[in-house]
């Protein structure tokens, strides 16, 4: 009992004082308890385990952040991590592997797929290893579950005859400028709905990705008939905001939903399924491959750190891309 006593001290010191003075504390605690019995006794100066919860996700969200993690993949590790402290309804400190299987099992009783729930349990396995090498627990529990086989989806990009119809749909210069950047830069979402106007330049036919996945800054490319609607596009505006792409409803910059939103009208107007800002990057990396592009090139104007994750956007029917991959990869 002493040695539970000591180890909870020491974990709720740890989320409130710098480790050389928790080291302090606690040898003067130890020192005292020394001749000491200990049995437990429950009152009402218990600190419940929603604080100690909510104390040790901000911790873990300040940690993440300074390690250059994006906001919006921040706000998923959380909300995942929030919804584990509901259900369990006991402190992060005391879960087992039990707890995370029955979590894990919720959301696939809920109809959740397997590739939901894989990234679920990547999210948590990521936040229990943060508390073992911060010395909040003596084991991470996600140890032991094993990765959630995700059966290899094969997603097409969209064919020629897709993208005739895709622009046949655009009713504003805004929709078609949006379209074509997206179609010519392979440029993420997110990406998209940071640049500015100065990130532009037409006559170069570039765009200037700042802070990009990993904090990366890198310069894309798009082609002459993305500049000529862009061009078309800006001589449109009447306003003096430095973003680039304007949402006409809101009067501000487009969130990555407001994106979303616009390419899916689109599609369901062209009567084209399946439409989203991420298969346009999928459509760049393909057809950039067929048309004999480096696979390292591709990978750069992406934004990818290896050239894996590239192969995994391109679509191909031979094996011609995995003879490239390796020909990169030795």
């Amino acid at each position: 009992m002493k040695d539970k006593l000591l180890r909870e001290i020491e974990i709720k010191l740890s989320l409130q004082f710098p480790e050389e003075q928790r080291e302090k504390i606690m040898q003067t605690v130890i020192s005292s308890l020394n001749d000491y019995d200990v049995t437990q006794k429950v009152t009402d100066l218990t600190v419940r385990h929603e604080d100690i919860n909510e104390r040790i996700l901000k911790r873990y969200v300040a940690c993440i952040r300074i390690d250059g993690m994006k906001d919006s993949t921040i706000r998923q590790y959380a909300r995942t991590l929030k919804k584990l402290a509901e259900l369990i309804q006991k402190p992060f400190t005391e879960m087992s592997a039990y707890d995370i299987r029955f979590f894990l099992g919720d959301i696939k009783q809920r109809g959740g797929k397997n590739s939901h729930i894989e990234n679920q349990r990547a999210y948590m396995s990521a936040f229990f290893q943060w508390m073992h090498n911060e010395e909040l627990i003596e084991r991470n529990p996600c140890a032991k579950i094993r990765p959630i086989k995700v059966e290899k989806e094969i997603r097409l990009p969209f064919s020629s005859v897709d993208i005739d119809k895709l622009r046949t749909a655009c009713r504003r210069t805004l929709d078609r400028a949006v379209i074509e950047t997206l179609l010519s830069s392979g440029i993420r979402c997110e990406e998209l709905c940071n640049l500015s106007v100065s990130d532009v330049d037409i006559e170069k036919r570039t765009l200037r990705v700042r802070n990009g996945k990993g904090g990366k800054d890198r310069v894309v490319y798009i082609s002459d008939v993305a500049a000529e609607h862009i061009k078309n596009y800006l001589s449109e505006r009447r306003d003096e905001s430095v973003v680039l792409f304007m949402s006409k409803t809101s009067r501000a910059e487009f969130t990555t939903g407001g994106i979303k939103a616009m390419v899916a009208r689109i599609g369901e107007k062209a009567g084209v399924e399946g439409v989203h800002p991420h298969r346009f990057r999928r459509t760049f990396a393909t057809e950039m491959y067929r048309r004999g592009a480096d696979i390292n090139a591709i990978s750069k104007l992406m934004g990818h750190s290896t050239v894996a994750t590239t192969q995994r956007y391109i679509y191909t029917a031979d094996d011609q891309l995995q003879a490239e991959y390796k020909k990169y990869s030795a």
